[in-house]
């Protein structure tokens, strides 16, 4: 008759190391999990401060190509990569008229009550012709 065999020569996993493994395995899961999660909030945040700065250095731009003085104060929409951007752009001038502050704040919608970003640039206003 052939012998059983005892506990002691038995191969394979008892319950409670499969357990045991599985609540390894899920807690490196979660972690892995709430890494990426937090990777692709920082990758949404830099996209979005990217194509703020674009939005503000276009307007920057578009200031220093028109010379002409809209006021102290504009407000206007922009489309840029399928998105609405709103631009709060200010303007100050020296008491000699020589040289402009413009100021570029870049909101995601119009109720935003903080910018997303904020730029200022200095130009020098163009001299008057004689």
């Amino acid at each position: 008759m052939p012998a059983k065999p005892d506990a002691k020569s038995q191969q394979g996993m008892t319950l409670l190391e499969v357990i045991i493994a599985l609540a390894i395995f899920a807690t490196a899961a979660l972690a892995l999990l709430n890494s990426m999660s937090s990777q692709m909030s920082a990758v949404e945040h830099f996209r979005t401060t990217l194509f703020a700065s674009w939005v503000a250095e276009n307007a920057l731009i578009n200031t220093q190509i028109q010379s002409e003085n809209k006021g102290n104060k504009e407000n206007k929409p922009v489309r840029l990569a399928g998105q609405q951007w709103f631009i709060d752009q200010q303007y100050a001038v020296d008491k000699e008229n020589k040289i402009r502050l413009n100021r570029v704040f870049v909101l995601q919608s119009e109720e935003a009550r903080s910018p997303i970003l904020s730029v200022s640039s200095w130009t020098q206003t163009p001299a008057e012709k004689p």
